[in-house]
């Protein structure tokens, strides 16, 4: 009976067959360590923008005046 649903679903063993047959084709990933200068310069690009918001947020933050 779940053979028969799988096939109705076309999730069953010849669907998985075919997929692996497709996934065999492509090619393997490898992974390639990055180097210092290739994350830090990353990190810049991401730490550099996000300061200088920051302070930027926070220069305009004090011409705010907090009522109690």
């Amino acid at each position: 009976m779940q053979e028969a649903l799988n096939d109705i679903a076309d999730t069953g063993e010849a669907r998985y067959r075919r997929y692996h047959v497709q996934v065999d084709r492509f090619p393997r990933f490898q992974y390639a360590e990055q180097s210092v200068g290739e994350w830090s310069a990353v990190l810049a690009g991401l730490l550099i923008p996000a300061d200088l918001l920051g302070m930027f947020a926070a220069y305009r933050a004090r011409s705010y005046a907090i009522d109690s």
